[in-house]
């Protein structure tokens, strides 16, 4: 096994402990937060930032990685191969991918 995928083991691994951790309610309410957003195209930030505007509050900030690679993963979601900034002042504007909802 390569240093990388290594890497990628040991970061899904974080996730799926996250995902649990996070319980199914604050997914099924995330789902509802993702049905109404409006926007063509949307960051992980954005998604995090509708979840909390609907009182979703995880018990750990990185809930919201393991959701948006949880609806990856489930086809829910895909990735536009654009990058955005980030509007968050704590993020620094860092860049972020941008994501479409997969209809269907």
């Amino acid at each position: 096994m390569t240093q990388l995928s290594l890497d990628f083991t040991r970061r899904d691994a974080a996730l799926a402990k996250v995902a649990t951790n996070a319980g199914r309610l604050f997914f099924a309410g995330a789902l509802e937060a993702l049905d109404g957003m409006t926007a063509d195209e949307f960051s992980g930030e954005d998604l995090t930032l509708a979840c909390k505007a609907a009182g979703l509050v995880p018990h750990h900030v990185n809930a919201f990685g393991s959701l948006v690679a949880w609806l990856v993963n489930k086809g829910l979601i895909t990735q536009t191969g654009r990058m955005v900034n980030m509007r968050v002042k704590t993020s620094n504007a860092r860049k972020t991918p941008t994501y479409i909802k997969v209809q269907g």
